[in-house]
């Protein structure tokens, strides 16, 4: 039974990141590095015998500023977090970690495994700036061209993709864009 729990949180993991990647690349960089940072803060509060699970991750990146559009490389934020007054009220609450029940070493090189693997990949994706992104370069493409002149609608199941449409077309990514278009009319909708 638990094989099989397993092999469905890993097939609904990565067509999470299927669905990410094919909204854009910058939403997908930000899941990538999302779970660089979470991986990382994990296995430092195992270290330190502490059950992390990730949505006490996400309640706790309240309490601290992390930068999750920039390209800087994401690294476990435990000292930032131990730090911080109310996140420290929070992890108290944490459930403690019975090390002796637990293989210490297979944890560390199962999270080290996910974390070199995920690495890569951010490797890969970090630096496709909108100047290289294909979907964005062909979207804009088509606005100038094809669709020049015509009313379209652009959505996106994913608020990351929406801004960053948004942003290089109509934002201060986007001010080359508005000058070779005649400057038309582009609304953001939350």
């Amino acid at each position: 039974m638990a094989l099989g729990r397993q092999e469905a949180l890993v097939g609904i993991t990565k067509t999470r990141y299927l669905k990410r990647f094919e909204s854009s690349v910058h939403a997908f960089r930000i899941s990538v590095k999302r779970a660089l940072y979470f991986l990382k803060t994990f296995e430092s509060y195992i270290l330190d015998g502490k059950i992390l699970g990730s949505v006490d991750f996400y309640k706790l990146k309240q309490y601290i500023d992390i930068e999750e559009e920039d390209d800087s490389a994401p690294i476990s934020i435990a000292g930032r977090l131990d730090e911080s007054e109310e996140a420290k009220k929070f992890l108290e609450k944490l459930p403690e970690m019975k090390t002796a029940d637990y293989d210490l070493r297979a944890i560390h090189d199962a999270i080290q495994s996910d974390i070199e693997i995920l690495t890569q990949i951010w490797d890969a994706v970090k630096d496709i700036t909108p100047d290289k992104d294909a979907k964005l370069i062909e979207l804009k493409r088509m606005l100038t061209t094809d669709l020049k002149g015509k009313k379209v609608l652009v959505f996106s199941y994913f608020k990351d993709t929406s801004k960053y449409i948004y942003e290089n077309l109509a934002g201060n990514g986007g001010k080359t864009f508005l000058k070779t278009t005649c400057s038309p009319n582009i609304a953001e909708i939350d």
